[in-house]
């Protein structure tokens, strides 16, 4: 992990940018707040880089990103197994008073699917400031899918 900060005298928001090599999300997830804990289960390894700014408090305010990551995230719909992802690059921006994240570039590329997304979503915290619901609107384009358990499941939902 490296990181440069620039701290302003008073009450002012503090700057910077990060970047982090490495990243086991199983571990941010059972080591860190409730905030982080719905990843507890994603075998993923995310290399991350990030310009920022804090507001007085320590909260993000904003930043810009770019991340990229492989490994598995389980899905409780898919019978056979983890999602195997190959690569995975995420870019966007993050807006800590909205808390809602843009999604400039997001493309997948995993055993079983592929997608590339684009879109606004908007992050609910619970009381116990972890992570409750997702919601928002995505752009997807060149989807590929090879998950049969999943396509049987949800035609079957859909009266097929």
């Amino acid at each position: 992990m490296s990181a440069d900060f620039t701290v302003p005298s008073g009450n002012l928001p503090v700057s910077g940018k990060a970047s982090i090599t490495g990243l086991d999300l199983r571990a941010l997830g059972a080591n860190s707040p409730a905030r982080f804990a719905a990843l507890k289960n994603d075998a993923l390894t995310l290399n991350l880089s990030a310009g920022f700014t804090l507001t007085p408090d320590t909260r993000i305010a904003r930043a810009d990103f770019s991340a990229d990551a492989a490994g598995e995230i389980p899905i409780a719909a898919m019978k056979r197994g983890p999602l195997h992802v190959t690569s995975l690059h995420i870019a966007g921006q993050y807006d800590g008073s909205a808390q809602r994240i843009r999604l400039d570039d997001a493309v997948l590329n995993a055993r079983e699917a592929r997608a590339r997304l684009s879109g606004n979503l908007d992050l609910v915290y619970d009381k116990a400031d972890a992570l409750g619901e997702v919601d928002g609107e995505l752009n997807a384009t060149g989807i590929a899918l090879d998950l049969p358990g999943l396509v049987l499941v949800t035609c079957a939902a859909l009266g097929a």
